[in-house]
């Protein structure tokens, strides 16, 4: 965190590649995500708290022509040296997926939402306005053969300066 901000949540912006992994691997393209995090400080020792929104789309193969994942997690955060840091948490997810009829021009939703798990590290330079940064980390999406997903997100984003931390109530 930066100096003088110790007191203020951070809030992270983030976009990237979504890789498929597992079932998911056989049945969807690499996709896109979007992140909105709000971490705390340090809450005990180097331990912070890390609160996710997500949307993540892939475009499906085959029968399924699309998968959307909407994600609130709430994550353990580690402080390391040099602006690197790792992530664990549990998440809800809840899932769309559009699947073409036999006749082939209509397609159906089917939804679900599922318990799941998301971790990661990730690296920050805070020295540069803004604290650009990168992470890779893995989500698993429990349930059914058809609703449990896999994917490796792949994001880059900003943490917002101080000031706009502190407007947006951190």
């Amino acid at each position: 965190m930066r100096p003088g901000s110790a007191l203020l949540a951070q809030v992270q912006l983030a976009a990237g590649a979504l890789v498929p992994a597992g079932p998911l691997a056989a049945q969807a393209t690499t996709g896109i995500g979007f992140d909105l995090a709000v971490r705390t400080p340090p809450v005990w020792r180097a331990f912070a708290l890390r609160t996710d929104l997500t949307f993540d789309h892939w475009n499906g193969t085959g029968t399924t022509t699309s998968f959307d994942q909407q994600g609130q997690a709430l994550s353990l955060v580690r402080e390391g040296a040099g602006g690197v840091y790792s992530f664990a948490g549990l998440g809800l997810f809840l899932g769309q997926e559009k699947v073409r009829l036999p006749s082939g021009s209509i397609s159906r939703t089917r939804a679900h939402q599922t318990l799941g798990v998301q971790g990661g590290v990730g690296v920050r330079r805070e020295s540069w306005w803004g604290g650009p940064f990168v992470e890779v980390g893995i989500v698993r999406v429990f349930g059914a053969a058809p609703t449990a997903f896999t994917w490796i997100p792949v994001r880059g984003g900003i943490t917002a300066p101080s000031i706009l931390a502190s407007i947006l109530g951190g």
